[in-house]
């Protein structure tokens, strides 16, 4: 028995080529059995702690998602990390921008670079918002390669395409879905969105119906 966490995935898939009957749990609640149990947590104890939950099947079973699900998680996550970085480029030159007077405005496409060439003139300025920009263009060339991927792998799954009619339903939206689907086809459930990856769309459009709400009382429009 092993509580989830990082290393889970990987050690559970070599125990699980050698042969060895495993059982993952969840971190959380086997935390609280085990604080219970044990006033003092420290790696004996938890040992013995798991092992008592074994013993009575006091724990919930939770699923191991495969290397796919975990490959698609990854994506995504290297590219909020590059959105991240990118919008941090961004405003760093709207800031420096500032100070000289020059507002780039709202948006990160054309039309923002465009009026960041004002900025290239300045003495001492453009050099700074050069030096931001060149990064900025990679950072922009690698997000769209993970869209594309992203979008592959919406396009491959079944699942995925039965969703893209939703309003508010996303490549990323998508490619989570793939990835939560793929978890659940399992004895057990690893989240509570993979429990129901239907929830996970739900959510999604849920905020887009409160965006779009908003935005009609913003502007005096009509909800229908």
């Amino acid at each position: 028995m092993i509580e989830t966490g990082r290393m889970t995935p990987w050690v559970a898939r070599g125990l699980h080529a050698l042969g060895v009957a495993i059982v993952c749990v969840d971190a959380r609640q086997a935390h609280q059995s085990l604080k219970a149990m044990k006033a003092n947590k420290t790696d004996p104890h938890d040992a013995a702690g798991l092992a008592q939950l074994a013993r009575t099947g006091f724990y919930k079973e939770v699923h191991v998602k495969s290397p796919t699900s975990h490959g698609v998680r990854s994506v995504i996550t290297a590219r909020a990390h590059l959105v991240e970085a990118r919008v941090r480029l961004d405003n760093a030159i709207r800031g420096l921008c500032a100070t000289f007077g020059i507002r780039p405005g709202a948006g990160q496409g054309a039309r923002f670079l465009v009026r960041v060439q004002a900025a290239i003139a300045v003495p001492g300025l453009g050099e700074a918002v050069a030096a931001l920009l060149r990064p900025r263009v990679g950072l922009v060339d690698e997000i769209r390669q993970m869209d594309r991927e992203l979008k592959a792998i919406s396009i491959t799954s079944p699942p995925c395409q039965a969703l893209m009619s939703i309003p508010g339903v996303g490549v990323q939206t998508l490619a989570s879905a793939s990835a939560a689907v793929a978890a659940a086809i399992g004895p057990a459930n690893s989240t509570g969105l993979a429990r129901s990856p239907s929830r996970a769309t739900a959510l999604s459009a849920s905020s887009y119906t409160k965006q779009r709400t908003r935005s009609c009382l913003a502007r005096g429009r009509p909800l229908h």
